[in-house]
């Protein structure tokens, strides 16, 4: 009839490093048990040799049987049903309906593809060390629809990683997947049909396209994340050339996820294994319409939950000292993208006064949660640990610490990927990302910036800077008449700081001429198709850029800053810099780009005439 798939995180695989996620790997050998093809369960009865044989090969024996009956009894709901369902209609209306629900998947999207403009759509996300050095990888996608077709080419991506960061094409396209299927499918049946459409160049022995036997057991949250990452912009930015697909564009979602292993031994002296499951204190992407949802986690996970820290304590020898938001921690727009969350642990009554930690994430240097139209990415990751804190003293005093900067101690900041190991009085952060921002900060209702510095969410500096805000000092009142002067300075600056790439001398439409057509290209852009080419042009002041057959950002002003323009909790490299792109004719800031520092300016939009007017 056919087959059933389950999947779910195990808690230990038997790697050389605890947790299923083995930073020091050199090769798929390192990283655990490889099985492949062999039945756990026959004829109904378990191989009981085959399951001990797992379960002697892992380091938490206990939860990770725990894991597996899990997954065969998923297995057995799914084999009761589709069992059931033939036995009510027979097998022959089951395999035809099987088939009508993928082609009707199929139809669907293909006739919402139609709907959207053709064109080509262009994003670079980075990837920041791979445990030997601090060398940076990209992964760099041009997504071209034409018809009811998208191609997805990852030409211009990194070779794969001395460390278990790649994933293999499958993870690719699975993360290609994750993208297309919340932002194009959300009311179609997920199944092979939303596939079809889709085509993809993905170049052999890349960190999203792995040889083996290349490590990539990070390669669900490390390359097929990446994968992701640039196909949600891409897809995204399509949606915003469309007046009636518009607000299903998001900018980026919490993209990096550190993960946390922690392992050692707990209060009965048994060895564990466990990850901190806090990823999900992501914050959402701004949509061209709302805030994006503070840590809301990932967008295809909506319903996602944190862990109890109840029963995380019962379980394991920690101690949650807090979870806090993060303030200034979303990509400002004209709406913000989602705060972050942080947490702080400590090891607790463990027998041996050890907890080894293996963490694994994307974007202590490089900004990754991006905004889109004109909106700021969201701040870095963190993680760092405390040796010998003071916080036992503090408690001892009655003086809880509500934040990890009120705590002393020896600071230790982590690279991106690292293992570590801390004692009884050693206090470990890790700061999540937010999501990133829509649309010019300068364009943000003055009212929901003050709500958020009222609410903690968004410090007073920031506010002026980014927002052009101003606040009374004791905070409890907004200044309107210097908002508006801040602001109008602010544009000033722009103007007289941006400079041009390009300034070729364009076919200009008389103002008397009555557009042929036009549909938007973002927030801000337009496309006029007055001309036999078409222009680009500023939505706000009518200022041309160039023809559609040209990147509208050599024509526009542009200036670099460092990372910590957006925020001073962000990295200081040198080595990155944010691109901010604004109309010379009104200076609305159009788009912000985060780049290496000698990266060529990425085509984010390149949009192809239609044969016919779109909504």
């Amino acid at each position: 009839v056919g087959w059933y798939a389950t999947m779910t995180h195990l808690v230990d695989i038997g790697g050389m490093d605890p947790g299923g996620i083995s930073l020091r790997a050199r090769d798929a050998y390192q990283e655990g048990i490889r099985v492949r093809g062999i039945k756990l369960v026959e004829k109904g009865k378990l191989k009981s040799e085959i399951f001990d044989f797992i379960l002697n090969s892992v380091r938490d024996p206990g939860m990770v049987g725990l894991e597996l009956k899990a997954q065969m009894a998923a297995g057995e709901t799914a084999r009761r049903r589709v069992m059931e369902f033939i036995d009510d209609y027979g097998l022959k209306a089951y395999k035809q309906i099987s088939q009508q629900v993928i082609q009707y998947a199929e139809e669907k999207l293909r006739a919402r593809l139609l709907e959207l403009p053709d064109g080509s759509f262009s994003s670079t996300i980075y990837q920041d060390g791979d445990v030997i050095s601090d060398r940076i990888y990209q992964v760099s996608l041009t997504m071209t629809k034409k018809g009811d077709n998208l191609l997805f080419d990852f030409t211009g991506t990194s070779e794969q990683t001395p460390c278990c960061v790649n994933c293999t094409i499958y993870g690719a396209k699975g993360g290609v997947f994750g993208a297309v299927a919340p932002l194009l499918a959300y009311d179609i049946p997920w199944n092979q049909g939303v596939f079809n459409p889709l085509s993809f160049s993905i170049p052999d022995g890349s960190l999203i396209s792995a040889k083996f036997p290349a490590p990539c057991s990070m390669g669900t949250v490390g390359g097929a994340f990446l994968a992701f990452d640039v196909s949600l912009i891409a897809i995204s930015n399509m949606l915003t050339c469309s007046k009636k697909y518009k607000e299903e564009a998001t900018a980026q979602w919490s993209p990096s996820s550190p993960g946390t292993i922690v392992s050692g031994v707990n209060k009965d002296g048994r060895n564990f294994v466990s990850i901190v499951m806090e990823a999900m204190c992501g914050g959402g992407g701004a949509k061209t319409y709302e805030d994006g949802p503070d840590v809301a986690g990932k967008p295809w996970t909506p319903e996602a939950t944190q862990p109890n820290v109840e029963s995380i304590e019962l379980q394991l020898p920690l101690l949650y000292l807090n979870r806090n938001i993060v303030p200034d921690s979303a990509g400002a727009g004209m709406f913000r993208g989602g705060m972050a969350g942080e947490l702080c642990i400590k090891l607790y009554d463990s027998p041996t006064g050890r907890l080894s930690l293996s963490l694994m994430g994307m974007g202590c240097e490089p900004l990754l949660g991006y905004g889109i139209s004109g909106g700021y990415p969201s701040h870095n990751i963190k993680l760092r640990i405390l040796k010998n804190s003071d916080f036992a003293r503090r408690l001892r005093e009655g003086t809880m610490p509500h934040r990890f900067e009120e705590l002393k101690g020896e600071l230790l900041v982590l690279p991106s990927k690292a293992q570590a190991e801390i004692g009884n009085d050693d206090i470990l952060s890790v700061e999540y990302n937010g999501g990133g921002g829509y649309g010019d900060p300068l364009d943000r209702d003055p009212l929901m910036v003050y709500a958020d510095i009222s609410n903690g969410l968004v410090s007073p500096e920031r506010a002026r800077e980014l927002y052009g805000v101003l606040v009374e000092p004791n905070g409890n009142k907004l200044k309107i008449g210097d908002t508006e002067r801040k602001r109008k300075e602010i544009r000033q600056q722009r103007l007289a700081s941006g400079t041009q790439l390009k300034s070729d001398s364009i076919t200009k439409v008389s103002d008397q001429a009555k557009p042929q057509y036009s549909h938007p290209m973002g927030e801000y852009l337009k496309v006029d198709y007055s001309t036999d080419n078409g222009n680009i042009l500023c939505r706000k002041c009518s200022h041309t850029f160039c023809s559609i057959d040209k990147n509208f950002k050599e024509y526009a002003l542009h200036a670099e800053f460092p990372l910590t323009r957006s925020s001073p909790r962000n990295s200081k490299t040198e080595r990155f810099v944010l691109r901010e792109y604004y109309c010379p004719g009104c200076a609305t800031m159009l788009e912000v780009e985060v780049a290496l520092l000698s990266a060529p300016v990425v085509r984010s939009f390149m949009i192809s005439r239609p044969s016919r007017k779109l909504e």
